[in-house]
C-alpha cells in the first residue's frame, strides 16, 4: 500500500525515532503532523523537514496534558477532517522506584503509557469511519528483558505491550490495524552516554540508529491490505539480550 497523501500523526516527533520517521514518510509524499513539548526542538524539526516537503505541520503540545492533546486533534480535524495513521512514539527514560521521585513516576507514566492510551482513543474516534487506518505503538524490548534498575520503565512499556495486544482484539476496532514495535537500544536523547561510547557502540553494532526503526515503520505501513503485522522486535545485531 502507498502512504502518499495519508494523514499521519506522530507524537514525540521533534527528535529521535519520531523525527526520523517523519522524514522518511514525508519522502514518501505523506502528510505528517508532529507534536512535542520542546518548542526549540520543534521549530528546528520544522525547518529541517520543510526542506523535504511542505506537507509537514507541527503543534507544540505535551502528551501528558489532556488540553494539549485536544488541541492536537482539533488541529487534525480543522485542517484535514480525517486521520489515517497514528504513531505513538513520545517517550522518556525512567529508572527504578528506589531512586525516582513520586513526581517523576507520575510524569513518565503519563508520557510513556497514559499518553499512548489517550492518543489511541482520540485517534480511534476519528479512524472508526475510515475504510482502513493504522495505529503503531512504539514500545521497548525492556517489556521482555526486565532490566534491573529500570523497573518503572519496564512497567510502563509492559503496559504499552499489553495495551497493544488487547486493543487489536477489540470487536469495535473494525478495520483499524494495531502494530507494536519493540526496539532494543536506540541512539536517541533517551540514552545517556559519552560521545566516545556512542561511537564505540555503533562501531560494535550494539546500538540502533533511529532510521532503523523508521524503516521498519515504513515497511509495516506499506504492506498490502491483506497483511497485518502485529508485533516486531528489533535490536542491534550485537546487543546482548
Amino acid at each position: 500500500m502507498e502512504i502518499k497523501n495519508k494523514i499521519i500523526l506522530i507524537s514525540g516527533g521533534s527528535s529521535g525515532i519520531g523525527f526520523a520517521t517523519a522524514k522518511l514518510l514525508l519522502e514518501q509524499r505523506a502528510t505528517v503532523v508532529i507534536f512535542a513539548r520542546d518548542e526549540t526542538k520543534l521549530e528546528k524539526a520544522l525547518t529541517d523537514l520543510h526542506k523535504i516537503s511542505e506537507n509537514i505541520y507541527v503543534v507544540k503540545a505535551d502528551v501528558t496534558n489532556f488540553d494539549d492533546l485536544q488541541r492536537v486533534f482539533q488541529f487534525i480535524d480543522d485542517n484535514f477532517g480525517r486521520l489515517d495513521i497514528l504513531i505513538n512514539n513520545a517517550g522518556l527514560p525512567a529508572d527504578s522506584i528506589t531512586n525516582t521521585s513520586e513526581e517523576d513516576i507520575d510524569y513518565t507514566t503519563s508520557t510513556n503509557l497514559i499518553g499512548y492510551l489517550r492518543c489511541a482513543k482520540m485517534a480511534y474516534e476519528r479512524m472508526v469511519q475510515n475504510r482502513s487506518a493504522h495505529i503503531i505503538n512504539i514500545g521497548s524490548m525492556s517489556a521482555a528483558t526486565y532490566d534491573g534498575g529500570s523497573d518503572v520503565y519496564v512497567a510502563q512499556k509492559s503496559g504499552v505491550e499489553g495495551f497493544s495486544r488487547a486493543l487489536r482484539k477489540s470487536p469495535a476496532i473494525n478495520d483499524i490495524k494495531v502494530s507494536l514495535i519493540e526496539p532494543g537500544l536506540v541512539d536517541t536523547n533517551l540514552i545517556t552516554m559519552s560521545e566516545k561510547d556512542r561511537i564505540a557502540y555503533h562501531q560494535a553494532h550494539k546500538i540502533l540508529k533511529p532510521e532503523d526503526v523508521a524503516e521498519l515503520i515504513l515497511f509495516i505501513l506499506t504492506r498490502r491490505e491483506a497483511v497485518d503485522i502485529i508485533e516486531v522486535s528489533i535490536k542491534a545485531s550485537n546487543q546482548i539480550i
